[in-house]
């Protein structure tokens, strides 16, 4: 299996190193020189031993999002770079939570599902291989690159978690996405709308340190499964997180993006007043909808997007990966993050979109235009 399900299951939030009680002698220490860890533990003798842990955080990676409304469906896109300050080969890319995935052919649907099913495939490679990649066409990635889907929850049909990777990955050659390449053709398909969630991504670094004897145990082995769980860069994305109502329903989405968008000034994307702006005219147009009031609806999107215009130009268009002119990256105040407007300012329009749709629909010319 590929890199990515080396990693499955040792993900978590990051959580720092706390001080617990050890053996005399015992600790994990930071070696600043050189970004490794210096693991000291006690073997069953006692005795103390040293071993290196070199972390998968030594890049410098910027991560952007495209996404496209097609016909209803949303096609996310994405890049990666590994800046000039990296100092090792980028190799791997995850996303989770995913909310939903498009595909033509079923997805697991649990944990234990998926892992009944794979260990039942594990004699037919090739099988294996499209059932880890959960559906064929499910997700997309450039060449020498693979995504795999797999479920994130207990519960039948709960979120998803995309892993992409790098397929050879060679300890001599150190290779994978090199310092100062870009590298787009990441991306997949989704019925639910864009929310701001988390990208981690991972260096060429150890896929699990080498010990002597049995390695660390008792609570050393407790800070090193720490290290490990916290060991990627986080970068904000846009994912599918927002679930579009069965039949469509505008106040009921504009509830469901206005509590998203709660989440947002305390991951530092949104100032706590001008998000205060944003809900009241958010609950708005989610009222005026509720009373069938299209029209004082639509003005209060208008209105909030004019406001996300003021911070943030050219909202509607993507940002290039070598744009480097004033108004795609510096907002007037710093009132919201750009990803964010970007992602609120596209919600936004996929509602008045619909609108126009359910308008046609209502007075018979539903079948002579379609959405684009």
């Amino acid at each position: 299996m590929k890199y990515f399900a080396l990693v499955f299951g040792i993900l978590g939030l990051f959580v720092p190193l706390e001080s617990e009680a050890l053996s005399p002698g015992e600790g994990i220490v930071l070696d600043r020189n050189t970004g490794d860890y210096i693991i000291t533990y006690a073997n069953p003798a006692g005795r103390l031993i040293q071993s290196r842990f070199v972390p998968s955080t030594k890049i410098d990676p910027t991560l952007r999002t495209r996404f496209e409304n097609q016909q209803g469906l949303i096609h996310y896109r994405y890049a990666i770079k590994n800046g000039s300050r990296g100092k090792q080969p980028l190799i791997l890319l995850i996303f989770d939570p995913v909310s939903s995935i498009h595909s033509k052919a079923a997805l697991p649907g649990t944990v234990q599902e998926f892992n009944q099913t794979a260990q039942q495939l594990a004699n037919d490679q090739v099988r294996l291989a499209q059932y880890v990649n959960g559906a064929s066409g499910a997700t997309e990635a450039p060449n020498g690159w693979s995504c795999d889907i797999s479920p994130n929850g207990i519960t039948a049909r709960s979120d998803f978690r995309i892993g992409c990777s790098f397929d050879d990955l060679d300890e001599e050659k150190r290779n994978g996405l090199q310092v100062g390449n870009t590298l787009s053709g990441f991306g997949f398909f989704s019925m639910d709308l864009p929310g701001i969630g988390i990208a981690q991504l991972y260096g060429f670094g150890d896929r699990g340190p080498g010990f002597e004897d049995e390695g660390p145990n008792g609570d050393i082995s407790n800070q090193l499964e720490v290290l490990q769980k916290n060991d990627y860069v986080p970068r904000n994305a846009a994912l599918p997180t927002i679930a579009v109502p069965v039949p469509f329903d505008a106040a009921v989405l504009l509830d469901r993006i206005r509590a998203h968008i709660a989440t947002w000034p305390g991951k530092q994307l949104l100032d706590s007043a001008y998000a205060a702006q944003l809900d009241r005219y958010l609950a708005a147009a989610a009222d005026a909808y509720r009373l069938n009031n299209t029209k004082a609806g639509r003005e209060h999107i208008e209105s909030l997007r004019k406001l996300l215009e003021h911070e943030h130009r050219f909202l509607d268009h993507d940002d290039e990966d070598n744009d480097d002119t004033p108004e795609h990256k510096v907002a007037t105040r710093l009132t919201i993050d750009r990803l964010a407007a970007r992602v609120l300012d596209f919600d936004l329009r996929y509602v008045l979109k619909r609108m126009e749709k359910e308008h046609e629909h209502d007075h018979g010319g539903g079948d002579k235009r379609r959405e684009r």
